[in-house]
């Protein structure tokens, strides 16, 4: 994420896109749903606020999801941070 050094997004063949923190390797969110992808996941841009999120797929569409604050995702993301915190602390 242009605006998180700790989070990256992947495409998956299971017509998803994947969230993780990179400080724990935990998944965050999971992109998907009724108007998500019909095929794999092969392509992902962030804008550059890191508020919206692009998605290619083999299905030839292009999705543009919106990640910014006041989401689920945005929160998740949020939420992960916290538990990388307390999981290093921990450690």
């Amino acid at each position: 994420c242009p605006t998180d050094e700790f989070v990256l997004v992947s495409g998956s063949k299971d017509n998803t896109a994947r969230l993780w923190n990179l400080k724990t390797g935990a998944q965050i969110a999971v992109i998907a749903g009724h108007e998500g992808h019909l095929d794999d996941v092969v392509s992902i841009a962030w804008h550059p606020s890191g508020n919206y999120l692009a998605t290619g797929s083999m299905d030839t569409t292009v999705k543009l999801w919106d990640v910014g604050p006041n989401t689920p995702v945005h929160s998740a993301i949020q939420e992960s941070h916290q538990a990388a915190k307390v999981f290093l602390d921990d450690s």
